[in-house]
């Protein structure tokens, strides 16, 4: 498969390729939770669903933005297997504050989605299962 042009910017600077408003607020908020001189790693971090669809890629289609984080320093921030649970609440912050969270599709990309009201099921109680 032919990968677009850009598809290998190692820096976070692929927010500015971003055609969604929205993706590229969210794209800002996760930037501004890292420190200083953090870089995407070795792979673009920011990338549109139609986009990821087009790679052929299977989770993240229904997202308003992909993040990549394969072993660059969004890493710690997106993946558990990091170990740094300060740095992974530190983004569920960043993306809540705006009201969004992520998901993770796999070890290396993770994909961010709105949050939207929490439904609880009703269940019977259970006296009135036993009755």
């Amino acid at each position: 498969m032919k990968m677009p042009a850009d598809s290998h910017d190692f820096s976070l600077r692929s927010v500015d390729r971003l055609s969604n408003p929205e993706a590229c607020r969210i794209a800002e908020a996760i930037v501004a939770a890292l420190p200083d001189g953090a870089t995407g790693g070795g792979c673009r971090a920011f990338w549109m669903p139609e986009t990821w669809r087009a790679r052929g890629e299977k989770y993240g289609e229904d997202s308003v933005l992909v993040v990549v984080c394969d072993g660059g320093d969004l890493a710690p921030y997106f993946n558990y297997d990091y170990g740094d649970g300060e740095a992974i609440e530190t983004m569920k912050r960043a993306l809540s504050d705006i009201g969004y969270y992520s998901e993770d599709c796999c070890g290396w990309y993770h994909a961010v989605y709105p949050k939207g009201p929490v439904e609880i099921p009703s269940f019977p109680l259970a006296t009135e299962v036993i009755s």
